[in-house]
């Protein structure tokens, strides 16, 4: 095994779906999911794992090195690779692979979709991202947008055709969303609105991968009362769309640049203009100041998403650890250790490589059974139709998937500086794909994961000032839990 090369633990990855979760015989009689059986989920992370070393792996070195370029006129070029490996993936239906089939999307299982993301995120982060950010917008557009379009503009960005991003963070406010100043202003025509303002930090503000992006903007219109309760949600096109989807001329939301960061560097992190030389038009979704109560129910998405790039990153980091401490000759073995003529060994030999590496197993075996875990969860409750399990499971759902993002961002910035001393001085070197991990999982994990603590709690303090929280017995779920493990395993622990 090359340290310099993507490998995925398929080993694990088939443990966790199949042994641990079983899900080909747990969700067989959920008619959303009858047309599955276990060869066909086989068959999918295979050809998934196939994309992710054939397609993604190659560009992810080369894509951090070259960049993404701004043209000085509101476009962002993307590295070399890109186009063809995002036409691969949407020609796969990768980008809707766990979205309904009424939506565009293949209809796998939640927990099917997250094995692709760990795979695709871990071979290319910066590449997977503008995926992810089209199906979020993609799977809030089919349940809140037009009435009439909602179908036919989920189904563009579910095919790959067109792009999608969040513009939430303005300067001044970062993840204090509440104090947002974008403006829309109410045209004649019903609906549509004009937007004034900008917006910093946009992942995937703009591409040359799609014909289309859609953006979807937080903004206020005039006589909105302060905080997040005056915030409305808008879809923003790139290229301004008539009644049948047909694109017109460009809109005036301009990107005026594209920001230097220490990782994912083909992820293009803009800076967006919108009405600074023209009319920026914009339609509404839903009412004036639903935007955050709307924009929340990605969050529990986006949270999964997060916390999955980051099991992503570490496992993929360890796998490189694992195949250099198999190849690095260095030093003999601890029991030869005063024989200067003993042979040299592999450094998986000493003792201390060996626990950094068990360690390294140990964490994202972990993080990978948690977050699958919690997919499956959600496949179960969403199609259950047994209102208590429902209720039981979402309450479930609800109630870790916040604990989810920040295990799985902190544990797996830690495993990844783990990795990386493995090889030791020359995991500080672009010759091992180290270094550029531990950049890009400390840039997006990390950071991302700060500024989405912010949104998310703005959104948890709307919905519950309206009464809309999750009312969930956590103690009760978490005793349940622990009766629930040691029925498991009695017997096994004899």
């Amino acid at each position: 095994m090359s340290a310099t090369s993507f490998k995925a633990d398929l080993e694990d990855i088939h443990f966790v779906l199949f042994d641990q979760l079983d899900i080909h015989n747990s969700l067989k009689d959920v008619p959303k999911y009858a047309a599955f059986d276990r060869d066909i989920y086989e068959s999918t992370v295979a050809e998934a794992h196939r994309v992710a070393t054939d397609v993604l792996a190659p560009i992810n070195r080369s894509g951090d090195r070259e960049g993404v370029k701004f043209d000085g006129k509101g476009n962002i070029v993307t590295p070399k690779g890109f186009q063809e490996a995002w036409k691969a993936c949407a020609e796969g239906g990768w980008v809707g692979a766990s979205a309904d089939v009424e939506a565009g999307g293949i209809g796998l299982p939640q927990s099917i979709g997250v094995a692709v993301s760990e795979l695709f995120s871990g071979s290319a982060m910066a590449f997977t991202m503008y995926i992810g950010l089209t199906a979020g917008v993609a799977r809030l557009l089919y349940h809140f947008g037009p009435p009439g379009k909602k179908e036919q503009l989920s189904q563009k960005l579910f095919s790959g055709e067109w792009g999608g991003t969040m513009c939430l963070t303005e300067a001044g406010a970062g993840s204090a969303v509440g104090d947002n100043r974008c403006k829309a202003i109410r045209s004649d025509e019903p609906g549509v609105y004009y937007l004034e303002g900008e917006k910093i930090f946009i992942s995937g503000g703009d591409q040359d991968l799609t014909t289309n992006i859609i953006h979807l903007v937080l903004a206020r219109t005039p006589d909105a009362p302060n905080g997040t309760k005056g915030l409305s949600l808008f879809i923003v096109p790139k290229y301004l769309i008539d009644d049948d989807l047909n694109m017109g001329e460009r809109n005036n939301a301009f990107v005026v640049g594209a920001e230097h960061k220490m990782g994912i560097h083909s992820s293009a992190t803009c800076t967006i203009a919108m009405g600074a030389t023209g009319p920026c038009k914009a339609w509404v979704i839903g009412k004036e100041g639903d935007g955050m109560e709307i924009m929340f129910t990605l969050m529990n998405e986006a949270r999964i998403g997060v916390g999955v790039q980051g099991l992503a990153v570490a496992s993929a980091a360890h796998q490189a650890a694992l195949g250099y401490a198999k190849e690095r000759i260095q030093g003999t073995s601890i029991a030869n250790f005063k024989d200067a003529n003993a042979p040299r060994v592999a450094i998986i030999n000493h003792p201390d490589v060996r626990r950094g590496l068990m360690l390294q197993k140990v964490n994202v075996e972990l993080m990978r059974s948690f977050a699958y875990r919690l997919a499956h969860r959600f496949d179960v409750a969403e199609t259950s139709s047994d209102p208590a399990v429902k209720e039981k499971l979402m309450g479930e759902v609800e109630l870790l998937v916040p604990v989810l993002k920040s295990y799985l961002s902190d544990v797996g910035f830690e495993t990844t500086v783990l990795a990386l001393q493995t090889f030791g001085g020359y995991g500080y070197t672009a010759e091992y794909p180290a270094e550029q991990d531990v950049r890009n999982v400390e840039v997006q994990v990390e950071q991302v994961a700060q500024q989405m603590w912010g949104f998310a709690a703005g959104c948890d303090q709307l919905l519950s000032e309206a009464g809309l929280g999750q009312r969930f017995d956590a103690e009760s779920h978490i005793a349940d839990q622990v009766q629930e493990g040691i029925s498991l395993h009695h017997g096994r622990i004899q």
